[in-house]
């Protein structure tokens, strides 16, 4: 895969929130959230061999963050409350597209890892502070697993799928969040946020890696994207973006 990645460093309080968005060899993202000098960033351990791939399809399957050929409304998920630990979709946790929230005032982290126990995503999220995320929006499918760091009284909301154009933190797909065409997107929040799209194809290799915001000079103030059903658009940090067309 090739490592896309803004040319600049993150400015405060963007990078204190998530850090540099990086890329390594096994296509895995990798977000360090830092806040007061504390570590967010996924530090559980991952099964090493449970599932072997018998080809390369299923290797690159291993690293995706949607299963292929996901439908974003199959499941329709159930509200729920989790306190820190590590919850199995599926057992813990209905399948389903959610809204995920806190109340506290602390920082914590939602992660999570696809079925084959690789990290897929990672944000921090607090009830009441204006630098961190207050909501995750995201699809939680069979067989992943969600880690919550340093948070109580974690809600889960089932979140309807249809277009839209203001899109928080979390992970969206063109076609069914969004609907496929030429956008601009601009920041919708006083912070910036890393702005990133993936291609539907079996190893989702990444089209767009941006910063968009308009709190540092070095941020892109808009970018111009071509959107195609499939395309997977991760929104990650502390802000907020919204498309035009």
């Amino acid at each position: 895969m090739t490592k896309s990645k803004p040319s600049f460093s993150i400015p405060n309080p963007l990078k204190k929130i998530f850090g540099e968005h990086k890329t390594d060899d096994n296509k895995q993202e990798k977000n360090t959230t830092d806040n007061n000098e504390k570590t967010t960033t996924s530090t559980h351990s991952k099964s090493s061999d449970n599932h072997s791939p018998k080809s390369t399809d299923d290797y690159e399957a291993r690293y995706r963050m949607l299963p292929k050929d996901f439908d974003p409304k199959a499941d329709k998920g159930e509200a729920t409350t989790k306190n820190t630990g590590k919850y199995k979709v599926g057992k813990d946790i209905k399948p389903g597209h959610y809204t995920i929230t806190q109340r506290s005032h602390d920082m914590g982290t939602f992660e999570q890892d696809n079925q084959y126990d690789n990290y897929i995503f990672s944000n921090a999220l607090s009830g009441d502070s204006k630098y961190i995320a207050s909501k995750i929006s995201n699809y939680l499918v069979d067989g992943q697993t969600v880690v919550i760091k340093g948070m109580k009284n974690v809600k889960f909301k089932p979140e309807s799928t249809h277009p839209r154009t203001d899109l928080n933190t979390g992970v969206w797909i063109v076609g069914a969040d969004v609907e496929p065409g030429n956008y601009t997107v601009r920041s919708a929040s006083v912070y910036a946020a890393n702005f990133i799209v993936k291609s539907p194809d079996k190893n989702e290799k990444i089209k767009i890696n941006e910063v968009i915001g308009k709190d540092d000079e070095d941020a892109k103030k808009s970018l111009d994207v071509n959107l195609k059903k499939g395309d997977i658009i991760l929104v990650q940090g502390s802000g907020t973006v919204k498309l035009k067309k």
